[in-house]
């Protein structure tokens, strides 16, 4: 079972960093969809990097050529640094809704790709900003999780982001996003 952020503490952290800020923002919800990598052709929806990717057990055998997983046999463990993914998030809340780009790091089982991922994201915004910072996340059996915590910069500045996508079936469906965000500076 994936481990659940909790929605208080998540509150909490955007209300104290409002406060440490000077600022009385109230916490914004907000809920959607990401699009991920699926077409090498388009750019905003492409894998462009495929990472270092290392077969870790066994002989250490070589990973396999190609773009996606999986590159190690069972009885490995598959083990990729600095993989870049590029997606769009998609809400009905346009302060979140953008290209992201998914810089992750990850070691995980060959057969069942359980495990942990780690790394950074950048979300922008068209004509607005971008929210950056750190991800980490899950995968136990077909779900997944990824759990991020940002700040932003451009309108978002003094904002702090905090987001959850969560793939149900990380094989056949996209994931959905909720998440929750400081009220933007002046609004």
């Amino acid at each position: 079972m994936i481990r659940k952020t909790t929605c208080l503490a998540t509150s909490l952290a955007l209300v104290m960093a409002a406060a440490a800020f000077g600022q009385d923002r109230k916490v914004v919800e907000f809920t959607g969809v990401a699009e991920m990598a699926t077409d090498p052709a388009n750019p905003n929806t492409s894998n462009p990097v495929r990472g270092m990717v290392r077969c870790v057990g066994g002989s250490n055998p070589a990973p396999a050529d190609k773009d996606w997983p999986p590159w190690c046999p069972p009885g490995t463990r598959t083990a990729v640094k600095a993989r870049v993914v590029v997606g769009k998030w998609v809400s009905p809340d346009s302060n979140v809704s953008g290209t992201m780009r998914w810089y992750l790091n990850f070691e995980v089982d060959s057969a069942t790709f359980a495990g942990d991922w780690w790394g950074s994201f950048l979300l922008d915004v068209p004509g607005k900003g971008t929210w950056e910072g750190w991800v980490w996340g899950e995968t136990v059996g077909i779900q997944m999780v990824y759990r991020i915590v940002g700040i932003g910069t451009g309108s978002f500045e003094k904002s702090t982001l905090m987001a959850e996508a969560l793939f149900e079936d990380w094989t056949t469906k996209p994931p959905t996003l909720k998440g929750r965000y400081l009220e933007l500076k002046g609004k």
